[in-house]
């Protein structure tokens, strides 16, 4: 868990974590400083990664995440359209945090990390998300916005997953039926579209 708060960049984040767990814990706060110091001193630093450049989806999705965690109204929200997510890291956090807001009814991020910090998985991908350096918060049409890209990466995969398709077929019948799911598809989009105006 140290290790962990270690990570967190914001000195405030990382002081509000530490007395929560020194809370939790029973532990004076004191000795966790002086355990965290000696893992700050342990730490090599890391390597410089290289940043590949994210596409509008992968930002979208990201920065959704990010607001999950702290947001009951982007999870609300989530949960209502039920984007699909790509990354495995995301789709597990987004699980959890769902169900921890079901159960608790109320999100904030050092919470989650107390509550989580028995799942490497879970704290690694908050940690991620946490440095992204997001404002705070956003409005719900920013988050209306991630979900209707989210939602329009996935209707864009279907219908080049049936244009493959469609090259495959032999028959009239077989190729309408799928310009027909195409179809369906493109007014599903442009319905979307109208709903955001």
């Amino acid at each position: 868990m140290l290790d962990e708060i270690n990570n967190i960049d914001d000195d405030i984040y990382k002081e509000l974590t530490l007395k929560k767990l020194a809370d939790i814990s029973n532990i004076n706060i004191d000795i966790l400083k002086s355990k965290l110091n000696k893992e700050e001193k342990t730490i090599h630093k890391e390597e410089n990664k290289i940043q590949l450049k994210l596409n509008k989806y992968e930002i979208a999705e990201r920065n959704l995440m990010y607001y999950m965690l702290n947001s009951k109204e982007a999870v609300r929200l989530f949960n209502i359209e039920q984007p699909k997510l790509s990354k495995d890291e995301y789709i597990y956090l987004a699980e959890n945090i769902q169900n921890y807001l079901k159960e608790y009814g109320n999100i904030e991020i050092s919470i989650l990390l107390t509550y989580f910090r028995n799942d490497s998985k879970i704290i690694k991908t908050i940690n991620e998300l946490l440095k992204l350096n997001l404002k705070e918060k956003c409005s719900k049409q920013e988050l209306i916005d991630y979900i209707k890209l989210l939602k329009d990466k996935n209707i864009n995969k279907k219908i080049n997953t049936i244009n493959d398709n469609y090259k495959n077929k032999n028959t009239l019948q077989e190729k309408q039926k799928l310009l027909d799911q195409v179809l369906e598809l493109r007014m599903k989009k442009i319905e979307m579209e109208k709903q955001n105006d």
